[in-house]
């Protein structure tokens, strides 16, 4: 009988190295789905409430500065444009989004912009942005939860439409992402196995 300490390692079955380089793939392989970021609606809440004085807003939805809610980056509507170009919205902080409203809020459009004579709560009248070309500025629709990128009636109350939905709750988390790395290692050290017990064979026979 064969002493316990002279046995072979149990050798590695092609379905092991299988399963690590499909591991691997996985890791590097699986694009992440795309979601609407959670972060700057409620910074473009914060923004209307620091504008508006005494009025609360609802965390309104990502078609507020979006073609739809699925938001990402090239997605931005009219709307957004001239946020990010006027008030210079930054694309990955979404702790500027308050002072980016604020520069927005007191700017001036350029000529050949569309735009229509504003009252302001300070009492003041000069020139707004009006983003729908609708004839009612952004400033006005944004006071009264109106899209200031969807003209008419189609844009009143379309900040948060959807009450079932629930303000402050319109983007859904995204699902945990895979855990790269984890995936990755796992397979390294499946592979790695693989060949300390491959050297371990060859150098006995040797």
């Amino acid at each position: 009988m064969m002493h316990e300490s002279k046995r072979h390692p149990p050798r590695v079955r092609s379905s092991q190295l299988m399963l690590a380089a499909s591991l691997t793939l996985i890791a590097f392989g699986t694009p992440r789905a795309a979601h609407a970021s959670s972060t700057y609606p409620p910074e473009v809440a914060k923004a209307l409430d620091a504008q508006f004085k005494g009025q609360s807003f609802c965390v309104p939805q990502c078609i507020t500065c979006h073609n739809t809610n699925e938001g990402g980056l090239g997605t931005l509507n009219v709307f957004g444009k001239n946020l990010q170009t006027y008030g210079g919205l930054p694309p990955s902080f979404p702790s500027l989004v308050v002072g980016a409203f604020d520069r927005y809020f007191k700017a001036t459009p350029p000529a050949g912009v569309p735009q229509v004579s504003t009252l302001f709560e300070d009492g003041s009248t000069r020139p707004f942005f009006d983003s729908d070309n609708d004839g009612i500025s952004d400033y006005t629709e944004l006071q009264h939860s109106d899209s200031p990128s969807v003209p008419g009636t189609r844009g009143q109350n379309a900040l948060c439409p959807d009450i079932a939905y629930g303000c402050g709750a319109r983007i859904a988390a995204a699902p945990p992402p895979a855990d790269r790395l984890g995936l990755f290692s796992t397979g390294l050290v499946v592979l790695g196995l693989a060949a300390f017990r491959r050297r371990q064979r060859g150098q006995r026979k040797g």
